[in-house]
């Protein structure tokens, strides 16, 4: 907005809240919410626009500029936007798909028939992924972008530059057996033309342990060092997968001796009874730096391979919904991610693809509101751990600072988070616990650009 002078004078939204709560554990209600946009109010609370914010106890908020547009929500909380640490966007076309449930090979087949093999069409699944996490109230991803015929693909990459979320997008590539050599060549080259662009940045994802070999997974290491990327992959997810690096045998060895990429190098490297996580060792001591190496499902877990992935210092993703559509804890037992954490690993959340979420609905497909909501009625973990979960520990998980998440700070008057949400909530309750009991979907009430 403009004063007569032609100056630019900021413009201010004042949102009445039952609370709101920061994910570093403070606590204010009621809550009144002061937005501060240093130009003109974006068109829709979706729209980037570059804002500071700040958080008074209703009573006081007399002392608060006079606000251009005031929001009631009293019957809300109001919480930073949240953080999806693992996502596969460009799936989101595919829909829910319950007919895989329990079956990991199953899931794979349908995975490699049904995925969008061209730009056009890769590009408009991540943009409805994008829609999907924007209704769930995520304002940051950590998105796989899925290999294209082999080479690592750069659609969801400037895909997701061009919309309103952050995060990284790693890419995902594969390189084992016969054809590892070819594809670390592969590989590098696509690292020497990487863009640089705002919001969102580009990583490198080594598949998985059964589908890139040693020497692929430190050449990864190299590259990311060198050209400064974020690393992440899947690992210690399924019983084939462990079949695979202690025994050399299984679905995936079949899988591979079918597309002619078995070896006996790679028969050698294998077989010698190590976790998925033990074998990765040469890996996951390489140093990381920020952000540190993400870890991707871990549904099976020694306790010396919890010691490694915590000696490591690298982060983790959890997906509950999808560690239960596979079955995990009926294979595994129950997952370890409060013993990672109380080992000092951060443990984000992710909600995977969309392929194993049970709802489809706006606002709730690719949901970690939903994981936080699953994870608080299956293990009745503490509410303040999973906003951790969904926000410190992703934001960490992806090499953004805690500002990002921060919706206030007593030690400072104003905050710069991602985004603001407001979540019903019920009276006479905690306001966090209430709203993990419910199911109504969260409302952005600003999306910042402050990070790009």
């Amino acid at each position: 907005m403009n004063d007569p002078t032609g100056q630019t004078r900021p413009w201010h939204l004042r949102v009445d809240a039952a609370a709101a709560i920061d994910p570093a554990g403070h606590i204010i209600a009621p809550a009144t919410l002061l937005v501060r946009f240093d130009h003109a109010p974006p068109a829709s609370p979706i729209d980037p626009a570059p804002f500071a914010c700040r958080v008074v106890t209703t009573p006081d908020a007399h002392r608060l500029p006079p606000a251009a547009t005031h929001l009631d929500r009293r019957g809300h909380l109001l919480l930073p936007a949240l953080i999806n640490a693992h996502t596969h966007l460009d799936l989101t076309h595919l829909g829910p798909a319950p007919q895989a449930r329990g079956n990991f090979p199953a899931f794979i087949d349908l995975v490699r028939a049904g995925r969008a093999s061209t730009p056009p069409d890769i590009a408009r699944s991540v943009r409805l992924g994008i829609q999907l996490s924007l209704a769930a109230g995520v304002a940051a991803v950590g998105d796989i972008a899925g290999s294209l015929r082999g080479s690592p693909e750069l659609t969801p990459l400037h895909t997701l530059a061009s919309s309103p979320l952050s995060g990284v997008s790693f890419l995902e590539f594969f390189a084992i057996g016969s054809r590892e050599q070819a594809s670390i060549s592969t590989l590098q080259a696509a690292c020497l033309n990487l863009p640089t662009l705002s919001r969102i940045r580009a990583g490198l994802q080594p598949h998985a342990p059964y589908t890139v070999g040693t020497a692929g997974y430190l050449a990864a290491a190299d590259l990311a060092q060198r050209f400064g990327l974020p690393q992440c992959t899947h690992l210690a997810e399924s019983p084939a997968e462990r079949e695979f690096i202690a025994h050399a045998r299984g679905p995936h060895r079949a899988l591979l001796e079918s597309l002619g990429l078995w070896t006996e190098d790679l028969a050698r490297s294998l077989g010698a009874g190590q976790s998925p996580v033990q074998h990765l060792r040469p890996w996951l001591e390489r140093p990381a730096g920020r952000p540190p190496k993400l870890l991707v499902h871990l549904n099976q877990l020694s306790d010396e391979d919890v010691a490694l992935v915590a000696s490591s210092r690298s982060a983790a993703v959890y997906c509950p919904r999808s560690s239960d559509y596979f079955l995990a804890h009926e294979t595994f037992g129950p997952h370890r991610y409060r013993d990672l954490l109380a080992h000092g690993v951060p443990v984000a959340l992710g909600t995977d693809s969309i392929l194993n979420l049970p709802d489809q609905t706006p606002g709730h497909a690719l949901s970690v509101l939903d994981e936080m909501r699953f994870l608080a009625a299956r293990d009745h973990t503490d509410p303040a751990t999973l906003l951790r979960m969904a926000t410190l520990h992703g934001a960490h998980a992806l090499g953004l600072p805690d500002a990002a998440v921060r919706l206030f700070d007593p030690a400072s008057p104003d905050s710069r988070p991602l985004g603001v949400i407001a979540i019903q909530t019920s009276p006479n309750e905690h306001p966090l616990q209430s709203v993990l009991q419910r199911t109504e979907s969260p409302e952005f009430l600003c999306l910042g650009n402050s990070y790009a």
